[in-house]
């Protein structure tokens, strides 16, 4: 019997960034007959981004699954065994009731392992793109009375340059100066940070180490 994993998170990452460094070319032209082409592209970059973070915590748990007459090897050999059945237990009782990021601080904990910092970064960045993501995507906020600052506003403001396509035509900040490339270039890099500082509290060499076309030099 054989077995093959497709590595999706992988593909949501490089998504994330294709994403993301089309959307900078489009905003650098100056050209506002870009923006919306530039607003897929930043849109794309921050649901793809979280994508990358769900599926690289459920891929961990899921590469510890046992298959009936296979001894599955895959990219987590520097975790102990123990832990390895731990994480197939926890799969098993089904923890799809966690949130995203309760998930890594569960197999932190299950490893005995420093959890990840709730009330730093790169911890908040990735909460702060889960909630962008999820007033996107489930989005119930139209109205915007006058003098009203939209939420959004008041948790992004600061953390990107704003959309340079909106910039001085007085639209506010969300959606219009948020979701420039300064805003996919974020989420991109937060996502992965918090990935990153998992594996390292792990003490396991994350499964992207090597894929070099994963390392963006940011313009």
């Amino acid at each position: 019997m054989t077995a093959k994993f497709t590595d999706f998170a992988m593909f949501h990452l490089y998504a994330a960034q294709t994403f993301a460094l089309r959307s900078h070319a489009l905003e650098a032209t100056g050209d506002r007959n870009n923006d919306g082409e530039s607003r897929s592209c930043v849109l794309s970059s921050i649901i793809v981004s979280v994508c990358f973070l769900e599926a690289s915590i459920n891929q961990l748990f899921m590469f510890h699954q046992k298959l009936p007459g296979i001894d599955v090897r895959l990219l987590f050999a520097g975790i102990p065994e123990e832990i390895g059945n731990t994480l197939h237990d926890l799969w098993a009782a089904d923890i799809d009731n966690l949130s995203i990021l309760s998930k890594y601080n569960l197999v932190l904990a299950a490893s005995q392992k420093e959890a990840l910092q709730q009330d730093a970064n790169p911890f908040q960045d990735a909460k702060a793109l889960i909630g962008l993501r999820n007033a996107i995507v489930q989005y119930k906020e139209g109205w915007l009375a006058d003098g009203q600052t939209h939420p959004m506003e008041r948790k992004l403001k600061g953390k990107f340059p704003i959309n340079a396509l909106a910039a001085g035509h007085d639209l506010g900040f969300y959606p219009a100066e948020c979701l420039g490339y300064g805003c996919a270039k974020w989420a991109c890099t937060s996502a992965k940070s918090l990935v990153d500082q998992f594996y390292q509290r792990l003490a396991v060499t994350r499964p992207y180490a090597n894929y070099v076309h994963l390392n963006v030099e940011w313009p």
